[in-house]
């Protein structure tokens, strides 16, 4: 295998005028043929002159020629330069003189018969140029995203700072800042009508919205006096810090909040049909909440309380699992709510914290204790799973408890369980039937 350029000394050889022998050869009809077919040869073609000599065939086939292609090969009777890196216009001469098999194979030539590619010699040099440019191009807009992504999600966390017109979506950012959609909210609800009042409480009250997208949301307001207060303040910087950590389908979603010099509030998503409080005050609503979807209030809410107490990177303590904390949509579906007072548990620490919750549903050892575990979560959910059963509410008909807080000596028979489940004159707790057991699970031995 031959390799690298042919020498010069090889061609003026060829070509020099003392080669009189070839020239006498040649008058006799003996031609000349140069084959250096399959080899590895690179360099330039070399330059033919016909001064002295005409070889009538030449192969440079299948090696490394670089280079154009000159007219001076149309002299020769057959040629082949094909698979070879030539570059350039191949002439419509030599096309027409031999076939276009002859230059196959060099990817960079162009010319006017397919296959070879037709030349352009201006979109080929943008074509050119684009190919220089496009990786710095391409450096350049990675560099930008990864840039606006980390100045984006700085923004969000350091600044409260949007570009939302006056009717912007405040349902996709967590760092709110109520500022913008303040004007949307006073027109909603009319500088905060009691019109739109569906709930008051002691530390503030509960608005419905139509925001101008048509989005109908719930306003949780502290009244102006109590926002201005450290403790309720942190309650309510505590519920948001605590919502924005849960994603659950059982506990409701806070959507933004706002922080004003006339006031605060939280923007959760509206529950049609209020608390499971008062769906199990009301004879008319209690009937609609018929036995199957009040099991399915329960398990709803022990899903949420197993979520917040097992499947979160810290677990969270709710402290005030009520009926009144308890929210149910059109569909009666329950979500839990209101973690204003909710706890950050960390299982090496011991918390030892003043007492907090509804009277009804706070765990009997925390009259002795104040260290707060799970278990309160779990009393008191044993107290809403009760109400739920009974349709009834502890704050209602706090006798009732006895069966839990104390041995209830007097009339703790089965009869009175009978009693207790039928004090809701309602069709489906007519249906109940509970079955008298030997001894009763509250009296001792």
């Amino acid at each position: 295998m031959l390799s690298g350029p042919i020498p010069r000394t090889f061609v003026d050889l060829l070509y020099s005028k003392s080669s009189s022998d070839y020239l006498f050869l040649q008058n006799y009809g003996i031609t000349l043929e140069i084959d250096f077919s399959h080899n590895f040869i690179d360099g330039e073609l070399p330059h033919l002159s016909l001064d002295h000599i005409r070889p009538t065939s030449i192969d440079f086939s299948y090696n490394n020629f670089m280079g154009k292609i000159s007219d001076s090969f149309l002299f020769f009777r057959n040629i082949n330069l094909s698979y070879n890196k030539l570059e350039g216009k191949v002439s419509d001469q030599i096309l027409h003189r031999f076939d276009v098999s002859v230059v196959l194979g060099n990817q960079k030539l162009c010319g006017s018969i397919p296959p070879l590619h037709p030349c352009d010699s201006k979109n080929h040099g943008n074509f050119k140029m684009l190919m220089i440019l496009l990786p710095s191009i391409l450096l350049l807009v990675l560099c930008f995203s990864c840039f606006a992504l980390v100045h984006s999600r700085s923004k969000k966390r350091v600044t409260h700072e949007t570009k939302s017109n006056k009717h912007g979506n405040v349902f996709c950012i967590w760092d709110y800042d109520g500022k913008i959609a303040y004007d949307d909210i006073i027109e909603a609800t009319e500088d905060f009508d009691i019109k739109y009042c569906i709930g008051t409480g002691g530390y503030g009250s509960v608005y419905r919205a139509r925001l101008p997208n048509g989005k109908v949301v719930a306003l949780k307001k502290l009244h102006t006096r109590e926002a201005q207060e450290t403790t309720l303040f942190k309650s309510f910087q505590n519920e948001v810090d605590t919502l924005k950590e849960i994603r659950h389908k059982n506990i409701i979603k806070l959507h933004g909040y706002c922080l004003h010099k006339r006031c605060m509030f939280l923007i959760y998503e509206y529950m049609e049909r209020g608390s499971l409080f008062w769906v199990l005050s009301d004879n008319k609503e209690a009937v609609e909440l018929d036995w199957k979807k009040r099991l399915n209030v329960i398990r709803r809410v022990s899903h949420a309380l197993s979520y917040i107490h097992h499947d979160c990177i810290t677990p969270i303590i709710h402290r005030d699992v009520t009926t009144c904390n308890i929210l149910l949509d059109s569909n009666l579906e329950a979500f839990l709510s209101d973690f204003g007072i909710s706890r950050l548990l960390d299982h090496e620490l011991s918390y030892h914290t003043t007492v907090g919750g509804t009277c009804g549903y706070i765990a009997p050892e925390l009259a002795y204790s104040v260290v707060i575990s799970e278990k309160c979560d779990v009393y008191s959910f044993g107290v809403v799973a009760l109400e739920v059963i009974m349709a009834s509410s502890s704050s209602l008909q706090p006798a009732n408890l006895r069966i839990l807080t104390c041995g209830s000596h007097g009339e703790g028979k089965s009869g009175r369980k009978n009693q207790t489940l039928r004090q809701r004159n309602s069709p489906w707790v007519q249906k109940v039937q509970v079955k008298p057991v030997s001894k009763n699970i509250t009296d001792s031995d």
